[in-house]
C-alpha cells in the first residue's frame, strides 16, 4: 500500500501547526489521518474528514470522521455520502489531495478542486500528494491555469522520488 513518507507527514504538520489550521478535509485515508485524528486528540484542530472509496484502506481513529464515497463512474468519488454530513458545517481550511488512487483513472483527481470548493474557505489552503506523477502535475496545472489554485511551495527530497506542493485557494 502506498503511504504519505515521514517527511511528508512532518510538513504537513508543521503547515498546520504554524497557519493555525481548524477543519482539515482529506481525500484518500491512511497515515495523514492517524496524524490528524492526533492533532484532533490534542485539540490542535476542532473538526477532521477523511473521503475514503474502500474501508479497507480507513484506518482506525478515535475522533476523526472518515466518510466512505465509492468511486464513480469518471474515477472521482461520489461525494453523495460527504455532502450528507458537511452540509450546515463551517468550511474547511485545509484540504490534503492524496486520492483518488491512481488505478481509477489518470484524471480522476482533476475533480478534487472544482467540485469540493464550496466546502471549502476562502482562506484555505491544501497539499497535492504526488506531484512527480506526470497525471497529477498536468491536473494542478489546470486549477492553475482556471485560477482555481495558486502554488505556494514545493516539497520535495533527495531520498525521495515523491513530491508535493502546498497551495491556497482561489
Amino acid at each position: 500500500m502506498y503511504k504519505l513518507e515521514e517527511w511528508q507527514l512532518s510538513v504537513i504538520s508543521r503547515i498546520i501547526h504554524i497557519t493555525m489550521r481548524k477543519r482539515l478535509l482529506e481525500l484518500g485515508s491512511g497515515a495523514s489521518t492517524k496524524l490528524f485524528d492526533d492533532l484532533l486528540m490534542q485539540g490542535i484542530v476542532d473538526d477532521t474528514t477523511s473521503i475514503e472509496h474502500n474501508i479497507y484502506y480507513a484506518p482506525a481513529t478515535d475522533r476523526a470522521t472518515i466518510t466512505i464515497c465509492p468511486l464513480s463512474s469518471d474515477g472521482f468519488y461520489n461525494l453523495k455520502n460527504f455532502y450528507a454530513t458537511a452540509t450546515g458545517k463551517k468550511a474547511y481550511d485545509f484540504i490534503l489531495i492524496d486520492g483518488p488512487p491512481d488505478h481509477s483513472g489518470e484524471s480522476s483527481r482533476k475533480y478534487a478542486i472544482p467540485r469540493l470548493r464550496p466546502w471549502l474557505s476562502r482562506d484555505a489552503i491544501g497539499i497535492v500528494d504526488d506531484m512527480h506523477r506526470e497525471g497529477n502535475r498536468e491536473q494542478y496545472m489546470l486549477w492553475e491555469a482556471s485560477n482555481l489554485v495558486r502554488t505556494i511551495h514545493e516539497y520535495s527530497r533527495d531520498f525521495s522520488r515523491k513530491k508535493m506542493t502546498l497551495f491556497k485557494i482561489l
